[in-house]
């Protein structure tokens, strides 16, 4: 911050003080990481193949509720997807990896996983039924799943600078879905009652909540959806 401000201005005692400024800041005291020591991302094979190798974890509970995610990447691209879980149970982590991942991705020939409760039983199950090869870490090397720990170390960081108090800070902001163009479309409405979004994924999709069903559709096709007029907005007198 020193360096930076330097350029533009100065006085006397300026480093001393902007020391003692961002020692003392709450943000980012709260994002410090408690270990001191630093790890490095394994290096990158030279071929890559990508959709080959998935390597999910889950993240610690945060806010007072204890509400949990599970992070899924791919080890060659580096797409991530994290979805909130209800708990640890392997059930509901089966059930996220088939639906957010299996669902929309390529299959993978291996997982990487640690030895969570959330990946026992129903999940092992659900990579044998699918024929993925399973590679569990071990406590003694956990550097085997280095890339997701690294990325759950960033996103830590971030998290203790933010307060979460119930499950609605996850996905759920309401946007409205412009109707497919058809025999009728003259007479039809242009967008249909708002839904509610389930998951926003990094391809440019949305997965909207319908009542009986979900749906994956472009962003292109939605408007954000607005229950109440802002505050800018103004009456007029007439």
């Amino acid at each position: 911050m020193y360096q930076t401000m330097k350029t533009s201005l100065w006085w006397k005692g300026m480093e001393a003080h902007i020391v003692q400024y961002v020692r003392n800041y709450l943000a980012c005291t709260k994002s410090k990481h408690p270990i001191v020591k630093y790890g490095k991302l394994p290096a990158k094979t030279v071929v890559v193949r990508p959709w080959f190798e998935v390597a999910i974890d889950s993240i610690e509970p945060y806010g007072k509720n204890k509400f949990r995610a599970l992070t899924m990447i791919d080890t060659s691209t580096r797409l991530t997807e994290i979805q909130p879980v209800d708990d640890a149970s392997s059930d509901d982590a089966a059930f996220v990896f088939d639906r957010f991942w299996l669902c929309h991705n390529p299959r993978p020939v291996r997982v990487i996983y640690d030895q969570g409760t959330e990946f026992k039983k129903e999940f092992f199950e659900l990579l044998e039924s699918f024929g993925i090869h399973a590679i569990p870490t071990t406590t003694r090397k956990p550097q085997a799943n280095g890339i997701i720990e690294r990325l759950h170390r960033v996103i830590g960081e971030k998290m203790r600078t933010q307060t979460i108090n119930t499950k609605d800070d996850w996905s759920g902001d309401k946007v409205l879905l412009r109707n497919d163009a058809g025999p009728q479309a003259k007479m039809a409405p242009l967008f249909s009652v708002p839904h509610n979004v389930v998951a926003v994924r990094t391809n440019g999709t949305l997965v909207l909540n319908k009542g009986k069903h979900m749906e994956t559709v472009h962003i292109r096709r939605v408007v954000p959806f607005k229950s109440q007029r802002g505050e800018d907005c103004q009456q007029s007198d007439l």
